[in-house]
């Protein structure tokens, strides 16, 4: 069996607003189509959709948490509950934290481990990678709450100024934020990368990138494969992160794949392909055990 741990998914949100089961959800994700894989740790974030306010994504939130709850999908809390099928929750666009330092206790007494400061545009937070931007004084006040909890920081969708100002942050902090689904800018120049300054930044604070498998952020002109994926690893890995990437496929929050990927269950091919390239410790350290060695030592 391949172990897998993957740093986003959109699963949650497509499972409530469809009202289907993970067990055999007809989605990128769904159990059935993950069985191939052992041990699998999903990170699954709520999405907090733009077309609403901040409040209503709030409440958004807390609808399909219950929906997920339902279900007996069990969410952990820390790394001691890691077992051969577990997920954490994220929450995409801490925009819904409205200015509501208390919402953070909320979040994080509703099992939430994980936090993708933005989306896009400017909010509470400060800027996300459409702008130029920084944090706010309440995304400061986020950081630094997220930092006495225990709740990772994802840099995915900030800016370019939100993510020097955090990782800079988040040094005098002693904490280790990621990019949940990213990939790099130097390969691919769309503004959701990340550029080589930034990455390097990761692997000196220990933090990780997830490679996206959403095609306009492997190849610009969206026509991506399997090799394009292995082109951002290779970059990545030539600037020392061969213990700062894992995988972020973004599976279920975007509306196309590149070719050779159908869903979850496609990434075994994607193993074999990066075991070939570069070898059986590196597929493994990207599948599983990269992400799992941050998360046993940040999610306490």
């Amino acid at each position: 069996m391949i172990p897998l741990f993957d740093l986003h998914c959109d699963t949650f949100s497509e499972i409530f607003k469809n009202n289907y089961r993970l067990h055999d959800a007809p989605l990128h994700v769904s159990l059935k189509k993950a069985q191939g894989f052992s041990p699998y740790i999903q990170v699954c974030a709520i999405w907090s959709d733009y077309h609403l306010s901040n409040d209503e994504a709030y409440e958004h939130y807390k609808k399909t948490l219950s929906y997920i709850k339902n279900q007996n999908i069990t969410l952990c809390k820390n790394y001691h509950e890691f077992s051969k099928l577990s997920f954490i929750l994220a929450i995409e666009d801490a925009r819904i934290l409205n200015n509501q330092l208390q919402r953070l206790d909320a979040l994080y007494d509703n099992d939430v481990r994980v936090i993708t400061l933005n989306w896009s545009g400017v909010t509470c937070i400060g800027g996300g990678w459409d702008t130029n931007v920084g944090l706010t004084a309440f995304g400061t006040s986020v950081i630094k709450g997220c930092a006495e909890k225990g709740i990772i920081v994802d840099l995915s969708h900030s800016s370019a100024k939100t993510q020097e100002e955090t990782l800079n942050l988040a040094q005098e902090l002693k904490v280790s934020p990621i990019f949940s689904h990213s990939n790099s800018y130097s390969i691919c120049k769309h503004g959701r990368n990340i550029s080589d300054d930034i990455f390097k930044k990761i692997v000196s604070q220990d933090g990780l990138v997830g490679i996206s498998l959403y095609p306009l952020h492997l190849n610009i002109h969206g026509n991506a494969n399997t090799e394009s994926i292995i082109s951002h690893i290779e970059h990545f890995l030539n600037l020392g992160g061969a213990k700062n990437i894992c995988l972020g496929c973004d599976f279920d929050g975007i509306t196309s794949l590149p070719y050779g990927i159908t869903s979850i269950s496609s990434l075994a091919s994607l193993y074999i392909l990066i075991e070939k390239k570069f070898s059986e410790q590196i597929a493994k350290r990207i599948f599983f055990y990269n992400a799992y060695e941050f998360f046993s030592k940040n999610l306490k």
